[in-house]
């Protein structure tokens, strides 16, 4: 249920049809799917179109749940969804469990539609910059701060959010190696 709202919210403060959000997703679902093992996919007797689907929910979700947090514009409205700030935690914490795991061009389908895009694609790289603390970050300002793009993704290559936090002395600046 919890899911569900957060995705409803991200569609709304997006500013962007549904339904143009999932067929941006079911447009690719060959190419995402191959970011899963074909044999658990099958355990789960999962379609493209149920695949579509939960990874179209999930991303909406997290990138709504993130944004709530690290998003430097959000203000809470009147009609908004609240949500505490414990029940946040866990929904953050449970974002690199490796079963929940998207592939984060869904994160960018979702948000290249809109202009408004880009502002929830900051909240996720101050997320992952706030989540990754390494000795050199102590000494150093955090790239949030300087809101550089540290992820560029190469064609093919299918990143997630927990390989993003797996590469705690990564070069900032340096592209991710491709996830097998």
């Amino acid at each position: 249920m919890l899911k569900l709202r957060l995705a409803a919210h991200f569609v709304e403060n997006i500013g962007v049809n549904n339904e143009i959000l999932y067929k941006n997703i079911k447009t690719e679902i060959n190419g995402l799917r191959k970011c899963y093992d074909p044999k658990e996919l099958e355990k789960y007797s999962i379609d493209d179109e149920k695949l579509a689907w939960m990874l179209f929910v999930d991303g909406c979700a997290i990138l709504q749940a993130v944004y709530m947090r690290y998003g430097k514009d959000y203000n809470l409205t009147p009609n908004e969804l609240f949500i505490k700030n414990q029940l946040l935690t866990f929904v953050y914490s449970d974002l690199f469990l490796l079963e929940n795991q998207i592939p984060f061009r869904v994160l960018e389908l979702l948000t290249s539609s809109s202009k408004n895009g880009e502002k929830f694609m900051k909240a996720i790289r101050r997320f992952i910059d706030d989540t990754v603390i390494t000795p050199a970050d102590m000494k150093e300002p955090q790239s949030h701060q300087q809101d550089s793009e540290w992820w560029p993704q190469q064609e093919g290559e299918r990143i997630h959010l927990l390989h993003l936090l797996r590469q705690p002395n990564r070069n900032k600046t340096a592209p991710f190696t491709h996830l097998s």
